[in-house]
């Protein structure tokens, strides 16, 4: 699937009675403890289920502020690329 498909869909998929849709972050750190969770029990299988519920939220946000998928990649490269270059590994 390419970037541009799956940000459409998340897009579509964003609605208003959308439980967390007045407060995305709420719903991204509901997420995060849930692989947290998953990971500490061993099971790949529902970590990987929670990332990819991350990465919704995580592209939600991102698409509300009028960013890509693919510029926010680039700013996250620019800012470890400005890390490794001042010894912040």
């Amino acid at each position: 699937m390419r970037k541009e498909n799956y940000e459409f869909l998340v897009s579509d998929f964003h609605e208003t009675s959308h439980r967390h849709s007045n407060n995305l972050a709420n719903g991204l750190m509901e997420e995060a403890k849930e692989v947290k969770a998953s990971e500490e029990a061993g099971d790949t299988e529902a970590m990987l289920d929670e990332l990819a519920d991350c990465l919704w939220y995580i592209t939600s946000m991102a698409l509300g502020e009028g960013c890509s998928l693919e510029k926010l990649m680039k700013r996250n490269i620019a800012k470890l690329e400005h890390r490794a270059l001042n010894g912040k590994g």
